[in-house]
């Protein structure tokens, strides 16, 4: 036997979760158009650029600019946290 009170609670929650389900797909909708930004999603050209940098040379400009560092430890530690062997740079 159902009380009238837990009927309206009831009908509550699953109203409260039909528009969270909505908000959650929706939000996978506008990622999936690729209106949000993902971080680190497209690293692939600063990966390979931070490997075949050598560290004794002056830091290239996309990845000054794309890592936003502006020193030498500070892009190899960027470098490093994008996934970047940085096999050419000696320590």
């Amino acid at each position: 036997m159902v009380y009238k009170g837990m009927k309206w609670k009831i009908l509550f929650e699953v109203l409260i979760l039909v528009i969270v389900l909505g908000v959650v797909f929706g939000i996978l909708i506008i990622n999936g158009q690729g209106k949000l930004i993902i971080p680190f999603e497209n690293k692939t050209e600063l990966v390979s650029s931070c490997e075949m940098w050598n560290c004794a040379e002056p830091i290239p400009i996309d990845i000054s600019s794309g890592l936003n560092c502006s020193t030498i430890e500070d892009c190899k530690e960027k470098c490093r946290g994008i996934g970047a062997n940085m096999l050419r740079c000696r320590e």
